[in-house]
């Protein structure tokens, strides 16, 4: 499904039921990307009164609770209240949802526990442009990304 849409009088053709998925996908298990020491993430059904939300054990339906860690396990989107004392919740601020986004690729540099992405090295990469929004994926991206303690 091809939809078009107009950003600063650009317009843009996007065949939406061909994404791009650049996501790691959420396990409960040891297997999901962890970092700072967290235990992984469980999904888990939900139990009581004698009833588990668990079609394999008779139920009607899944019904699960999840609990993870942003942060912590897999992807995530960044915001200004990851560093500041106020919290800020992205869907509170977010009026729109699609962007024009930049994806960008970069390697953190320093050694051990010391890594960071360096702003001159986003400059470069955009090269002059200012999108709406920048998506950066950082490598390597090989497939032990899928799996890879950070702690």
């Amino acid at each position: 499904m091809k939809t078009t849409f107009h950003i600063d009088e650009q317009h843009y053709s996007v065949d939406l039921s061909k994404p791009l998925d650049i996501s790691i996908p959420l396990r409960a298990t040891a297997k999901n990307p962890e970092a700072w020491y967290l235990e992984q993430p469980s999904m888990k059904a939900v139990e009581m009164d004698g009833w588990t939300g668990s079609v394999a054990q008779g139920a009607a339906v899944n019904f699960r609770s999840i609990w993870f860690n942003p942060h912590a396990h897999g992807t995530h989107t960044e915001c200004v209240g990851h560093i500041t004392r106020e919290f800020h919740s992205v869907n509170r601020h977010l009026k729109r949802f699609f962007f024009s986004a930049e994806v960008i690729s970069l390697t953190p540099r320093g050694s051990g526990k010391s890594m960071a992405l360096m702003a001159s090295e986003v400059k470069n990469l955009l090269n002059g442009k200012k999108p709406e929004a920048v998506v950066i994926r950082t490598l390597p991206n090989e497939a032990s990304k899928r799996s890879r303690q950070y702690s």
